[in-house]
């Protein structure tokens, strides 16, 4: 398990990285070969498709957890007969998917009602079936793949996620390089996801304990896997909700200015986010190997204390350091001194120390298939945090709606640690000695960022910071014990 840990850690490092690699290097690329008008026009028509992904509805995440708890109890009948109904489904998805891209791409309006205009309709129309096409492979090819994650070979998971990398974002930037068109990078994009597909394939069909096909399976078995899936899909969706309804609002309150200032700030802390998640997510197999056991499920208070504490440390670390240099950052990046706000900065830096225990909870909801229970628990959030956020940011802007995801955080924060405990068993006795035992060293850790955000100097704010770090440290290991 430890080196499982050591290579999806070191994995999730590389994948993280090369991510920020093509996303700094893209758009300089893509308009200096293209030029402004295809480059847009390019982004339009990939975007036009990739809404189709979501046509998995959930059941990627919910199989998972079920071939899981099949292999490590030897349940090898079952869990290949729960594997084939979901082959069936994906193999619907994946043909819904490319006939809705067939009807987008032969409507004469589509072209039109996005403005295509230096791209040839020929080409556009392609790029449409071309993109289409990978993603209902990239659905199939992802079905397949979580077999790795169920037989303990999650590294090698990892290692096709850079495939897909690859395919998605540094296939389109060689075309263009090379001078190839629009048209030609969405055809590599496609190559190349055939290529690391079949290479998937093959390495599935060498490992898994669960034979492929859909023989011996009904269509009412397949169809049975779709509610407790669409709960799995219905708490991304939400997610999704929460992000796009909290500019919304924000921009009938307060107009593009606002949000313009509100981004920008938010990229930092939304990047902070996505790296502790993506970590998260290494850890996540794990907890459900150790869930699908009776044994095990003995032992999942003590990963719940443990990654419940590298969370909140981690998350107030960063929070820390987006609040005394973030400012710094944001003017840096974007050179403009109107949208680096200090006020709006260390308010958001708040929201993301505050998260900390919802990103945990959510993992442990996905691993225990708890899905439920987790979205009541998001709902209750997002309705909090959409409700205050009507209120405050008609009279704050973008200061007042990252009020209120503080508030969402300081309602729901509690709340996550409570149901946590429920679903692990970890009992209150346990949380008050190796959680809130240092709670006022935390809050001394967190309490110091308003500090670090006035302090004018970078080297007082550096050394504050490094302080603080060793703080962090010695409540990591406040009332936990070696064992654990």
């Amino acid at each position: 398990m430890r080196h499982r840990l050591r290579a999806g850690f070191g994995l999730t490092g590389v994948i993280l990285a090369l991510n920020l690699i093509v996303t700094l290097i893209s758009v300089p690329i893509f308009v200096r070969h293209w030029g402004e008008a295809a480059y847009g026009e390019w982004v339009a028509l990939t975007n036009l498709t990739l809404s189709l992904s979501l046509l998995h509805f959930g059941v990627q995440n919910y199989v998972t957890n079920r071939l899981i708890t099949a292999y490590k109890n030897g349940d090898l009948p079952n869990g290949t007969r729960v594997f084939r109904a979901g082959v069936r489904l994906y193999t619907l998805f994946a043909a819904t998917a490319c006939l809705i891209t067939v009807g987008i791409a032969a409507a004469p309006e589509t072209l039109t009602s996005l403005r295509i205009v230096v791209i040839p309709p020929a080409e556009g129309q392609g790029i449409i079936l071309l993109q289409g096409g990978m993603v209902a492979l990239a659905l199939v090819i992802g079905y397949l793949l979580i077999v790795l994650i169920a037989v303990e070979r999650y590294p090698r998971r990892l290692l096709y996620s850079i495939g897909e990398i690859a395919a998605r974002g540094y296939a389109p930037l060689m075309v263009a390089l090379f001078g190839g068109t629009p048209l030609g990078a969405a055809t590599a994009m496609l190559a190349l996801t055939i290529g690391y597909g079949v290479l998937g394939g093959w390495e599935v069909r060498r490992h898994s304990p669960f034979p492929l096909g859909w023989r011996g399976v009904t269509w009412g078995e397949a169809a049975r896997l779709l509610p407790p899936s669409c709960q799995f899909f219905a708490v991304a969706l939400l997610q999704m909700l929460i992000t796009s309804g909290v500019i919304l609002i924000l921009a009938s309150a307060a107009g593009g200015e606002a949000v313009a200032a509100f981004n920008a700030a938010l990229i930092l802390t939304n990047l902070a986010r996505s790296i502790i998640g993506q970590f998260l997510n290494t850890v996540y197999p794990e907890v459900a190997g150790v869930a699908a056991t009776e044994a095990g499920r003995a032992r999942l208070a003590d990963w719940y204390v443990v990654i419940l504490k590298w969370a909140c440390a981690v998350c107030w670390l960063v929070a820390a350091g987006v609040a005394a240099f973030g400012v710094d950052v944001v003017r840096l990046w974007t050179g403009s001194d109107t949208l680096s706000d200090g006020g709006l900065n260390l308010l958001l830096a708040l929201a993301l120390a505050l998260n900390a225990p919802l990103l945990v909870i959510r993992m442990f909801g996905f691993a225990l298939t708890r899905q439920g229970a987790l979205l009541r628990v998001e709902a209750l959030g997002a309705g909090i945090t959409l409700t205050v956020g009507i209120v405050l940011a008609a009279a704050d802007g973008a200061r007042g709606m990252a009020a209120a995801l503080c508030v969402g955080g300081i309602i729901g924060a509690p709340l996550a640690i409570w149901v946590g405990a429920r679903w692990t068993e970890t009992s209150a006795r346990r949380l008050r000695r190796e959680l809130w035992r240092g709670l006022p060293i935390a809050a001394l850790v967190f309490g110091l960022s308003p500090v670090l955000a006035l302090t004018s100097g970078i080297v007082t704010r550096a050394a504050l910071l490094v302080a603080m770090s060793a703080v962090g440290a010695v409540w990591l290991r406040t009332g936990v014990s070696r064992e654990t």
